[in-house]
């Protein structure tokens, strides 16, 4: 019973694992989209800071 538990577990936080990593990339996709707006960044310094 515990097993299952401890599986159900490690399953559900795997889930909310790569929701979490979703979420980080979606927010650094958005930061990158501000800062542009800004004009803090030029958009082709973006695209070559990506590449790195």
């Amino acid at each position: 019973m515990l097993e299952e538990e401890n599986f159900t577990l490690d399953k559900e936080l795997s889930v909310e694992d790569e929701k979490i990593k979703a979420l980080e990339e979606e927010k650094l996709v958005l930061l990158d989209q501000l800062v542009v707006l800004e004009g803090l960044v030029d958009p082709s310094q973006m695209q070559s800071q990506r590449r790195l």
